[in-house]
């Protein structure tokens, strides 16, 4: 089992992809003040995106981080999802795209998850 996971979110349009990022940024302010799970260790303005999750209760945590490079494309954005345990991986993963496709799904065209 895997305790690393790759998530690709291929935007609608090319610019859609920073104002998905900005808008999410936005909607993890809002979900950590209504209730726990979601942390930002930075709230810097940069590319470089760390999200953590922890859920209340459960002893489930992971992280969630932006990753550059490779195909070049601009409207694809690319996180790693990663875990202590392969089951935690797969919910922090879970509650990830959750959480996307609840507050900026009209901006996603497709997600792919696969296991590095």
């Amino acid at each position: 089992m895997a305790t690393r996971l790759r998530i690709q979110i291929e935007t609608l349009h090319p610019e859609d992809a920073e104002t998905l990022i900005d808008e999410l940024l936005q909607e993890l302010r809002n979900a950590q003040r209504k209730r726990g799970g979601w942390q930002v260790p930075d709230w810097r303005k940069t590319k470089r995106l760390h999200i953590r999750y922890e859920a209340p209760g459960s002893g489930v945590r992971g992280d969630v981080r932006r990753m550059f490079g490779g195909g070049g494309k601009t409207n694809v954005l690319d996180f790693e999802c990663k875990a202590r345990k392969p089951e935690h991986t797969a919910i922090v993963a879970g509650r990830w795209i959750n959480l996307l496709l609840r507050r900026v799904g009209e901006r996603i065209q497709r997600i792919v998850v696969e296991v590095p």
